[in-house]
């Protein structure tokens, strides 16, 4: 279990947004992504796979601003695993805030959480968990640079509880 990391259960369905998680300014890092019209779908809303390319992109210009890309060196970023909620609809041509920050560090992985808003609305949450890992995907030991990095991106409430 991740620390920090709780169930909430509604009536048909267990989520893993809580509280905090809910809460943008327990997020460190933030960005506008605008949407475009080819993400939308038949309903007239941003189609959720789009919703997805929002998140990467997102994360990517995250790992590029707290210099954590950087510090992998030769390693290579993998994505192991991906959880998505959608929240709500997103709709063109509004742009997407994302908020993104470190939810849990592993010895070889660390675990990210976005939470991404529309007019200042919960609109989707993601969680994703990588590790740095050589050519052939052998996974290794975070360098300690890397970890130091991250871990001054950890959520806020995650902060006061350590």
């Amino acid at each position: 279990m991740i620390p920090g990391l709780a169930l909430a259960m509604t009536a048909d369905y267990i989520s893993e947004l809580t509280a905090p998680l809910r809460d943008s300014a327990n997020y460190p890092f933030g960005v506008d992504i605008p949407t475009r019209y080819a993400d939308m779908d038949i309903y007239g809303h941003v189609n959720n796979v789009a919703l997805m390319s929002l998140f990467e992109d997102a994360r990517v210009r995250f790992f590029k601003a707290t210099g954590a890309q950087a510090l992998l060196g030769e390693r290579r970023l993998l994505l192991v695993v991906a959880h998505t909620e959608y929240l709500g609809e997103t709709r063109y041509p509004d742009p997407v805030h994302v908020r993104l920050g470190v939810l849990a560090l592993g010895r070889s992985s660390w675990t990210v959480a976005q939470l991404a808003l529309q007019r200042g609305v919960p609109c989707g949450y993601f969680r994703a968990k990588f590790v740095s890992a050589v050519e052939g995907g052998k996974a290794l030991p975070m360098l300690d640079a890397h970890r130091r990095c991250l871990a001054g991106q950890l959520l806020h409430h995650l902060r006061s509880e350590g």
